[in-house]
């Protein structure tokens, strides 16, 4: 008796039912813990943001070969700290500890002190990416009364954005965005994700009667500044020599790519946002 092979049989899921699947999981989940703010939003951001160095400094690896991940994550987990707190003396702290740890380790493996003073600039370009978006986010969430309201804004105008330009892009994206960066990105599906970035935050602005001042302006701006962030983070990966962001076994948002793939729009929206209500008035930085 013969046992028939029907692995090749089995109904494998598409990549844009995963990416729902994920993100069904996923929107729930983000509010929820956003909602609960604090302490908790910090542990998972301080969490996300890890691994997302994680993956920078892979990619970097690809390049310069030595990375400085645990220096990066250390520095990152001070520098969110430091927003929790709303303490700029940390973060300047973190910032100097993080490049005199970085030179002393570079000089260590043999390296020029011309060389560690680059990887200086590699190590914390990767810790201020991430980390800063992430504790701005923190300081947005902290204003009195209608924190809340904005982080969830800034999560609609960039999941809109992000939403709109997948789906239209494949159904009727024809003309390439920026072909060299990113091949699969279209014109059409950018038009699409523009219109998505801002409808979803301007119904959400009128349902929960948050009002201020030229709103219009900064929900005008995020979806471009969400498709820029996309492009850059396409630059780093073709500037490192790879394709895909993400860690091999350690997929947080299977459907999505790693997690800078998963990142790179809110953090260009994250902090568009944060000049915004900083210029507006909604909170100080001391």
């Amino acid at each position: 008796m013969t046992t028939r092979d029907t692995s090749q049989h089995q109904p494998q899921i598409s990549n844009a039912n995963q990416r729902i699947l994920t993100g069904l999981v996923l929107i729930p989940l983000t509010w929820f813990v956003t909602c609960l703010g604090g302490w908790v939003m910090f542990g998972v951001l301080l969490t996300i943001i890890s691994v997302g160095l994680l993956e920078f400094y892979h990619m970097e690896q690809q390049r310069y070969q030595s990375g400085n991940a645990v220096v990066g994550i250390l520095c990152s987990a001070v520098i969110l700290l430091s927003f929790q707190l709303q303490s700029v003396e940390l973060m300047l702290a973190a910032c100097l500890i993080g490049a005199a740890a970085t030179f002393a380790l570079e000089v260590a493996r043999g390296h020029t002190w011309q060389q560690g003073a680059f990887r200086i600039l590699t190590t914390l370009g990767g810790v201020l990416y991430l980390a800063v978006p992430a504790g701005c986010l923190l300081i947005i969430r902290a204003i009195p009364e209608v924190g809340l309201w904005w982080v969830y804004v800034i999560y609609l105008a960039t999941w809109g954005n992000d939403t709109m330009a997948y789906f239209i892009g494949r159904q009727f994206g024809r003309t390439p965005l920026a072909p060299k960066l990113s091949p699969n990105k279209t014109v059409e599906g950018a038009i699409g994700g523009v219109v998505g970035g801002i409808v979803f935050p301007m119904l959400f602005l009128l349902v929960v009667r948050l009002e201020a001042p030229s709103v219009i302006v900064v929900l005008l701006i995020a979806p471009f500044a969400g498709i820029y962030g996309d492009l850059f983070e396409s630059a780093l990966k073709r500037y490192f020599g790879l394709k895909d962001s993400g860690l091999e076994g350690l997929n947080l948002f299977p459907g999505h790519g790693g997690v800078l793939d998963r990142l790179d729009s809110l953090i260009a929206v994250t902090m568009v946002f944060f000049v915004y209500l900083l210029v507006i008035g909604q909170f100080m930085l001391s």
